[in-house]
């Protein structure tokens, strides 16, 4: 048993790396994109505006570090402009930032920060934001007399400026405020109108967050099955949108399910999960809640060393996010906003007086009104020349130590990569299928990453020979553990019969991958499998015996190709399963069999940058057919090179010719 669970943490492991991976390949483009927009743009207003474009991309990846890094940069940017309007919204997503990272603290300050500026230029619209935030944030921190304050004033705000999106979040507060008062009637209310306002706005993260509340609502009232149904509903729809802190949220609360189903597997293989991706975001306060959960269930296992451990990581967690300190300054945050709004109305009240003294004497009024205005500029010079030096020494402490962190991330990452690395080389030792009395052959296999999905298979028996080519879900880390996945079955399910046909491995084969990955419902097993064209043939008669699943079988006789299509269907879950088609002919001496995964006619590349296509690669087939199976697969690769140029290779690539 404790086997099994090693093997849990080993893939909740390799998940977190294909997490990571996974971020940072899809934002490239995009980041890409908008970095040259920001540095292209000419006024100063536009490029604060480009900024803000860069800072909520960062912020729907939950790139927290980031968005705190470019909204810092913005504010120093701002100042220098004087463009002081535009650092309320830079506040905010700084605030927003620190409330995900669980430092409320300072999250309240740059809250405040904002909220001030929008009251000095009647900025009503972002003033309304900031409000909800506050509101939000105290909500999380249970103060309900304060968050119920902020969220009247923000939704009256919002219902004035006809701001539909902002009052379906403010909806969803109301509804957080009263679950948390017991006020279950109310709560359900409002979310309901949050989820029909949400919907309707195509807002799919906040209706995630109405789904999960409401899961919530069951889940502490211990009616377990609805709250269920609705985590379940809300993980789906959160895995579509992509939002890592909801998933990792929805993980943990699908565990606690599980754990009062007594259904330890289950809460075990969620925690970790959650666990995972808490720890590659950093939501500490939820990495926290998981690891206790995980640590309970461990002991209630009897995994008392496991059960200590996690619990020693938890509590290490929770001593750094509550001490009195954090509190003390959370609350002189609060005061300093409220003493500078009392310090400016008598400001205010101060000027007036002085304005109807200056009706009185206009001489001494207009000398008074110059000495003010001057000694105004030299104090907001100094001021903005002290908040430029922090601002700059701040960042330049900030960046070094991100540097630092990095590069000790990416070298502990790199270091696990290319640890998978070895071991799946292992597993492809392209001399072990050179033998001298097998058909000539080659044998293309060209990664996208350091590891690769795709992977290339060969057994032996008798006069049989089987050879394969698989294409796994995925590339790079995550592919890679699929395809050492899918070697293990293979050798398993051709070794455990005498001669099975290609379609009796097939069914075998996929039987095996949803069994193992628990792919037994639609909407909560995972998708993982593979495509694959697996031959078997007889090197007496030559005989050949063929199926495959989506991935097709070529034949070159004569300088003419064949194509025999694959089902159309993966090897994994797939709901309108049938079984495998095994296909049966006699080969000429002389013929060449092809097969091989998608990654080759996929590749963008040529003069115009699109696809290779399938036929280019069967053109190339045809026109180096006469040449030796070596000088085929070199003529192969410098067809797929010359195409790519200096594009970037977009998937794994595996082919397998054999000349009979």
């Amino acid at each position: 048993m404790k086997n099994r669970y090693s093997i849990y943490v080993v893939l909740a492991v390799f998940l977190s790396l294909m997490s990571w991976c996974s971020c940072a390949f899809a934002q490239k483009t995009k980041l890409d994109s908008l970095f040259i927009r920001y540095e292209n743009e000419k006024s100063d207003t536009g490029k604060i505006n480009r900024l803000y474009y860069i800072i909520w991309e960062y912020q729907k990846n939950a790139s927290y570090d980031s968005v705190l890094k470019y909204a810092n940069l913005g504010i120093a940017f701002a100042t220098e402009k004087n463009l002081e309007q535009k650092e309320a919204g830079l506040y905010k997503y700084i605030g927003i930032a620190y409330k995900n990272k669980a430092l409320y603290s300072k999250a309240l300050e740059n809250y405040l920060a904002g909220l001030k500026i929008t009251e000095k230029y009647n900025d009503l619209a972002q003033q309304a934001s900031i409000l909800t935030n506050i509101g939000g944030l105290y909500l999380l921190q249970k103060k309900y007399t304060e968050a119920e304050e902020y969220l009247e004033k923000a939704l009256k705000l919002s219902e004035a400026e006809g701001n539909k999106r902002r009052v379906a979040q403010i909806y969803l507060n109301f509804a957080s405020l009263y679950a948390s008062l017991n006020n279950d009637s109310a709560a359900l209310d409002f979310y309901f109108k949050a989820i029909k306002e949400h919907t309707a706005l195509g807002n799919i993260g906040e209706v995630v967050v109405s789904l999960e509340n409401i899961g919530v609502l069951y889940h502490t009232k211990k009616e377990y099955k609805p709250a269920l149904k609705y985590y379940s509903e809300a993980l789906e729809l959160a895995q579509k949108h992509g939002n890592k802190k909801h998933i990792g949220d929805l993980y943990g609360n699908i565990a606690q399910i599980y754990v009062c189903f007594n259904d330890d597997p289950k809460a075990v293989e969620y925690f970790l999960k959650a666990i995972s991706l808490s720890d590659s975001i950093g939501t500490l306060e939820t990495l926290m809640s998981n690891l206790f959960g995980l640590s309970n269930i461990y002991a209630r296992m009897g995994n008392m060393t496991d059960a200590y451990h996690t619990f020693r990581k938890a509590t290490n967690i929770k001593d750094s996010l509550y001490n009195k300190s954090k509190v003390e300054e959370y609350t002189r945050h609060e005061l300093k906003y409220q003493f500078d709004k009392k310090a400016e109305a008598a400001e205010r009240e101060n000027e007036q007086r002085v304005y109807k003294e200056k009706l009185i004497t206009r001489t001494v009024a207009v000398g008074l009104f110059v000495v003010l205005v001057f000694a105004a500029f030299i104090l907001r010079s100094l001021s903005t020349t002290r908040k430029q030096k922090q601002i700059i020494e701040l960042k330049n402490a900030e960046t070094e130590q991100q540097k630092k962190i990095i590069e000790e991330k990416n070298k502990d990452i790199m270091d696990s990569i290319h640890y998978a690395k070895r071991i799946q080389s292992a597993l492809l030792r392209e001399e072990e299928h050179v033998s001298t009395h097998l058909p000539e052959h080659f044998i293309v296999f060209q990664p996208k990453d350091v590891v690769s999905g795709d992977f290339y298979w060969s057994m032996e028996k008798q006069e049989h020979w089987y050879f394969a080519v698989a294409d796994c879900t995925g590339h790079g880390v995550p592919g890679a553990i699929m395809s050492m996945l899918g070697i293990s079955f293979l050798n398993d399910v051709v070794l455990s019969d005498d001669k099975p046909t290609p379609a009796e491995v097939l069914n075998r084969l996929r039987d095996r991958v949803v069994y193992e990955l628990r792919q037994n419902n639609e909407s909560i097993g995972n998708k993982d499998g593979m495509d694959i064209s697996l031959c078997c043939l007889n090197l007496k008669t030559l005989e050949l015996q063929w199926a495959g699943a989506n991935n097709p079988l070529n034949i070159l006789r004569n300088g003419k190709l064949e194509i025999t299509k694959a089902d159309k269907q993966p090897i994994g879950y797939y709901p309108a399963a049938h079984p495998f088609t095994n296909h049966k002919m006699q080969l000429l001496k002389g013929d060449s069999i092809y097969i091989y995964s998608d990654g080759y006619a996929d590749q963008f590349g040529g003069p115009k940058g699109k696809k290779l296509t399938y036929k280019r690669f069967e053109a190339a087939l045809v026109d180096n057919s006469s040449l030796s199976m070596n000088e085929q697969k070199q003529a192969l690769l410098k067809v797929f090179n010359d195409w790519k140029g200096n594009q970037e290779q977009v998937d794994d690539v595996c082919i397998v010719g054999v000349r009979v």
